[in-house]
C-alpha cells in the first residue's frame, strides 16, 4: 500500500522533527507543482515556517514553477524569496 508507506513515513519524519525541535523548512526539488508543493502543504498543516526559494525548484513546465510558488506564498505563508550562496536569503 503505497499510500501507507506514505503516511507512515511521514509521521516518523514529523515525530523527528517535532523531537529536534524543528521549526522551519526549506524546501526545494524538481517538480514544484507536484512534490515540493504536497510537501509544502503537509509542512503547512503541520504548523512548520517554510522557505521554498524561487530559484531551487523546477519543473516540466516552467508556468509550473511560478505558478506553484505564487500558491506556496499566498496560501501556505511560504517565503519564496531567491537563494544566493553565501548571502542567505535575496
Amino acid at each position: 500500500d503505497i499510500g501507507g508507506s506514505r503516511a507512515s513515513s511521514a509521521n516518523i519524519t514529523a515525530g523527528l522533527l517535532d523531537e529536534l525541535q524543528v521549526g522551519r523548512l526549506i524546501l526545494m526539488g524538481s517538480e514544484a507543482d507536484i512534490c515540493v508543493m504536497h510537501t509544502a502543504n503537509d509542512a503547512y498543516m503541520r504548523k512548520f515556517e517554510l522557505w521554498v526559494p524561487g530559484n531551487c525548484t523546477a519543473s516540466r513546465a516552467p508556468s509550473g514553477v511560478t505558478a506553484s510558488l505564487e500558491l506556496m506564498k499566498r496560501n501556505l505563508k511560504a517565503d519564496t524569496r531567491r537563494y544566493r550562496a553565501g548571502k542567505g536569503l535575496q
